[in-house]
């Protein structure tokens, strides 16, 4: 017999015993108000026995649930071969299956994680399921496109646990706008937004804002990409160095899916430290096309960029894109070169697995 079950006997018997006293010993009136509340006393076992009944009834129909579920990934795996051997899923129609499938499977393993909250049995029971899946489809989720799509908590425990990513990408917030503003006065100088600014523009326009993480407890700030949808007549303005980048106010960008933009404005990468310059490299550009995807402003012909500093004009130049000579043929009023680039251009760059030569601080 369980301990658990034990203790509520035993309770109930001592409650039992000392009725029996009292009946004994004790006036009827005094001995029936005292039964009412030893029958209360008495009743707090029962209660305990039914919160532990529905808990395991609960945990029950979790490993059901998950049972359920991990049964169906299996058929399906069964059915297309490559779902379960990455590899093999060489065409368009194989890879697009495979993404589902991986999606789906993560989900599932996030589902676990979520449902092993303070639960070492369940904990136990699937943990040599997830090891072996996270090993056969890390691949997959190494793609920071791919780790966007999962809560930042999944994401951490699945590096303590697995090593997978060093780092992830995410929106921007409210709160984020102070260090990304100290990079820009860092790298940009006098050039730099400020940060009143800053903060109004991406109230306009949020979906533009991203910031890059390390995964682990110090939770660093890695850097900042900013993509900005400006109105039409603003931007040529701009284009031609008629104004400077400062004078763009927040009413004159493009809010995410309210209006269609030719182009958009590539305002700023910074990524300062070289070594994380290094490891996010040959996944920028897959992380701009999604940031395009989220400002849903298309279609869009071309992508505008401004080298404020050399590894900025390098990285332009690595990605192909051509400097602008402004309509005057004199220089622009920031004193800075203008670039750009056609977007199909730079649609091969923004597919996953994109590893192009490049270096980015502006």
């Amino acid at each position: 017999m369980k301990p658990k079950t034990t203790l509520w006997i035993a309770l109930s018997l001592v409650a039992l015993g000392n009725c029996l006293l009292w009946w004994q010993y004790c006036e009827p009136s005094i001995y029936w108000s005292a039964l009412s509340a030893i029958g209360q006393i008495a009743a707090i076992p029962a209660l305990l026995f039914a919160a532990y009944s529905f808990k395991k009834g609960a945990k029950m129909q979790h490993y059901e649930q998950i049972d359920g579920m991990y049964a169906d990934l299996l058929k399906v795996s069964l059915e297309i071969e490559c779902l379960s051997r990455p590899e093999l899923c060489t065409d368009r129609t194989k890879r697009h299956q495979y993404d589902t499938y991986a999606y789906m499977l993560w989900n599932f393993i996030e589902t676990i994680f979520d449902r092993c909250d303070d639960d070492e049995d369940l904990i136990e029971t699937w943990s040599p399921v997830m090891d072996y899946e996270a090993h056969r489809h890390r691949a997959w989720l190494a793609q920071p496109r791919n780790r966007l799509r999962f809560k930042r908590a999944f994401l951490e425990y699945l590096h303590a646990r697995y090593g997978i990513g060093s780092f992830a990408w995410r929106r921007a917030t409210l709160s984020d706008l102070p260090q990304i503003s100290a990079l820009q006065q860092r790298f940009f100088g006098p050039d730099a937004i400020p940060a009143g600014q800053y903060v109004d523009w991406f109230r306009q326009s949020p979906a533009g804002f991203f910031v890059i993480e390390s995964l682990g407890p110090e939770r660093k700030l890695l850097g900042h990409v900013t993509l900005l949808a400006i109105q039409d007549a603003v931007f040529q303005r701009y284009l031609s160095g008629a104004i400077k980048e400062s004078e763009i106010t927040a009413d004159q960008l493009i809010k995410s899916g309210v209006a269609a933009s030719r182009h958009l404005y590539l305002e700023s990468i910074i990524i300062p430290e070289r070594e994380d310059r290094r490891k996010l490299r040959p996944y920028l550009w897959e992380t701009i096309g999604l940031m395009i995807e989220s400002l849903n402003v298309g279609p869009v012909e071309k992508i505008y960029a401004m080298a404020a500093t050399d590894d900025g004009k390098r990285f332009l130049q690595a990605a192909r894109f051509a400097r602008i000579t402004p309509p005057s043929g004199g220089p622009r009023l920031d004193q800075h070169e203008m670039y750009g680039a056609d977007y199909a251009d730079l649609i091969r760059l923004m597919q996953p697995g994109t590893n192009e030569p490049a270096t980015m601080a502006g």
